[in-house]
């Protein structure tokens, strides 16, 4: 009986040492979940809702030789073909005026002035936007900076150059919303041949 019972425990041995082996080379067993555990992974971030400046930009209408945004109150036409293009998700429009060789941007941004009615805002928001232009085109040199008239209503100018290229924005405030309105021009003869041109689209800004 006793010799029975070694041979037995003898024989065990290898039996629990491969159950031991088996159990660490199986993967673990993973039980399913139930649906309310299972709605709860699948349920993704909510994502943040867009700023009023991209969903009033992407309001904008183009024609032909036209752009017009009801949000922005804003709207010209230029005597040229022009090509506008709406960027989903950002707070701007890309326009292209192909026979004029220049291209153009309308973009809605927020500023802490309200307007720029003072004399020291003038000043102030003129002063910024130089610097902000500065600090992304260090290789550019701003050759004007002044408070003009577009479209009836006081805007902030600043003139550039360098790159092989001509560039020039205007600053105001319309319905609630700071625009920045940019035409660039790689041309040679820009101040002959593409700068009428300009001046003649900027004569149609109207706000309404």
């Amino acid at each position: 009986m006793r010799n029975i019972l070694k041979a037995a425990a003898v024989l065990a041995v290898p039996v629990l040492l491969f159950l031991a082996v088996l159990q660490t080379a199986l993967p673990r067993q993973r039980f399913p979940l139930h649906e309310p555990e299972r709605r709860q992974m699948q349920i993704a971030p909510v994502p943040p809702p867009p700023s009023p400046a991209v969903v009033c930009m992407a309001k904008s209408e183009f024609t032909t030789n036209a752009f017009k945004n009801d949000c922005l109150g804003l709207s010209f036409s230029s005597a040229s073909l022009i090509l506008g293009r709406i960027n989903d998700g950002a707070p701007f429009v890309n326009i292209s005026v192909p026979k004029a060789a220049y291209t153009m941007r309308v973009l809605a941004f927020e500023h802490k002035f309200q307007d720029l009615a003072a004399p020291e805002r003038k000043t102030a928001f003129l002063n910024s936007a130089r610097d902000s232009f500065a600090r992304l085109h260090p290789k550019m040199k701003i050759t004007r900076k002044e408070i003009i008239t577009l479209g009836g209503a006081p805007a902030a100018y600043i003139g550039a150059e360098g790159n092989g290229a001509v560039e020039r924005r205007f600053y105001f405030r319309t319905r609630g919303m700071w625009v920045e309105l940019t035409m660039r021009s790689t041309d040679k003869n820009f101040t002959k041949k593409i700068k009428p041109v300009q001046q003649a689209l900027l004569k149609t800004v109207k706000f309404h």
